[in-house]
């Protein structure tokens, strides 16, 4: 039972749907986040799926705190637990009204070779209406992954190594863009997965990569 890595990395305060990823899973796992029980919502041998409950049922847990997420197998004992894996974002105040939505105006899909650079991706957050949202805070969460032969055979698809990863948050401007540059690494074949969030509704995923 082995859990590597968390997508995303960060949710609203009101929770919402995580994918871990690792290896050994079973129906019947139970997962934690920050010591209250998670809603599992579907499990394979490489990924579960689970509802994060809301901050306000955490013990103790403020916005921006980074909790552990904590799989167990009551079978086996066993119990895998990646520490600080989630962090809940505290909801904007500015312009969001619960509708938002983010827009890729540029750089989202690239796919370039090893000895290329990824160019910043442009977000643009506007409401429900199509109205740009300025100066509101956006969470974002990178991480890179090792490059990996695609998968076709029988049996379990081996899990691309997580190479490094980081959290950081920008605000949006006038016209409610924001350029994010891609957290990578020089002449090194991978692919860096990018959430943005921005208060209670707002999120985006967005996968970049490097082949050799």
């Amino acid at each position: 039972l082995y859990a590597d890595n968390l997508q995303p990395a960060m949710v609203a305060t009101a929770g919402g749907a995580l994918t871990i990823n690792g290896m050994g899973f079973r129906a019947g796992n139970e997962v934690q986040i920050g010591g209250v029980t998670a809603t599992v919502l579907s499990v394979t041998d490489s990924q579960m799926v689970v509802q994060a409950p809301a901050l306000s049922s955490l013990s103790g847990v403020s916005a921006g705190t980074a909790v552990d997420v904590e799989v167990s197998d009551a079978t086996t004992g066993g119990v895998a637990i990646i520490s600080g894996g989630l962090t809940y974002v505290a909801n904007s105040s500015s312009g969001s009204s619960g509708s938002e939505e983010f827009i890729t105006v540029s750089g989202g899909g690239q796919q370039i070779s090893e000895s290329q650079s990824f160019v910043p991706v442009v977000l643009q957050l506007i409401s429900g209406t199509g109205v740009p949202i300025s100066g509101t805070a956006i969470q974002v969460s990178q991480s890179i992954y090792g490059w990996q032969e695609p998968c076709s055979g029988p049996g379990r698809c081996a899990t691309p190594p997580l190479l490094k990863s980081v959290s950081t948050s920008f605000t949006t401007d006038g016209s409610g863009k924001v350029s994010i540059p891609v957290l990578q690494l020089a002449n090194t074949a991978e692919s860096t997965t990018m959430v943005a969030t921005a208060g209670t509704a707002a999120t985006t995923q967005i996968m970049v990569t490097k082949n050799p």
